[in-house]
């Protein structure tokens, strides 16, 4: 069980220096929101659902839906760049970059968080109260 949790510390480590290094410095800002009603149309967005009973389903091998649904999404800038968060759990989430654009705050539960992405890259996130809820969201460029 140490082995697992140092060699996984190692790995987050490394994952975020990475970001830090070879992503982070390429993001540009744009639009976050947070509230109970997303401002995109459904053409123009990509929804994400917190899923309910995201919080409690920490006992692999659990068959329940967990954490983000869906867990990767690709968006293309321009066109549907936009990526709504919905929480429908019971529980408080959050949509949370290491060292990224994605910042909610605290997700309270029937809240939505939306954010536009300005610039193609890979995003990872996760919630800072349940380690276990990643997700990814990989944006490309419109295509010529």
């Amino acid at each position: 069980m140490g082995v697992v949790v140092v060699v996984l510390l190692i790995a987050a480590v490394a994952s975020v220096g990475y970001y830090q290094i070879g992503i982070a410095p390429s993001l540009v800002s744009s639009t976050t929101t947070t509230s109970s009603t997303p401002s995109c149309t459904p053409s123009t967005c990509v929804n994400v659902t917190i899923a309910s009973g995201a919080s409690g389903c920490y006992n692999p091998p659990d068959t329940k839906v967990c954490g983000f649904q869906p867990a990767t999404v690709t968006v293309v800038l321009g066109v549907n760049s936009t990526v709504v968060w919905t929480n429908d759990d019971t529980a408080v989430h959050t949509v949370t970059s290491s060292s990224g654009p994605l910042s909610s705050g605290d997700l309270e539960p029937g809240n939505v968080y939306q954010y536009t992405f300005t610039a193609a890259g890979n995003y990872s996130y996760h919630c800072v109260y349940h380690f276990w809820m990643v997700g990814n969201v990989i944006v490309k460029a419109p295509s010529t």
